[in-house]
């Protein structure tokens, strides 16, 4: 059974769900989920399109200023024939943190009454 129909299983239940099950923050838990399943590999699935498109201007309070600076001055995978670590290798390490981050605001701001 998967991640989302067990916690669908368990809220549909619960004292917090309406009389069709509902318990209000269905998108919010699915959401989560999914990031977990990133945080969990960290970033092994994340694409090159998703670090593309990756916003970096508000990662300074999540991430150190070097790692930020070896994502700025990496290479794109091919550019250079180095064994020194790619764009996508400190891309991922950064998306991963976002992702955290998103995480647990979704708990802290969406989920709340689920916690309480």
């Amino acid at each position: 059974m998967c991640q989302a129909t067990l916690h669908e299983a368990y809220f549909s239940h619960s004292l917090i769900a309406d009389e069709k099950g509902n318990f209000g923050f269905n998108r919010w838990i699915d959401t989560c989920i999914g990031l977990l399943e990133h945080i969990k590999d960290d970033g092994l699935h994340i694409s090159r399109q998703q670090i593309e498109r990756m916003n970096i201007r508000n990662i300074g309070d999540i991430v150190p200023r070097s790692l930020i600076d070896a994502y700025e001055e990496a290479p794109m995978p091919g550019e250079e024939e180095d064994d020194l670590p790619d764009k996508l290798y400190y891309g991922k390490k950064i998306c991963v943190r976002k992702m955290e981050r998103l995480y647990y605001r979704i708990r802290l701001y969406k989920m709340r009454d689920w916690w309480e």
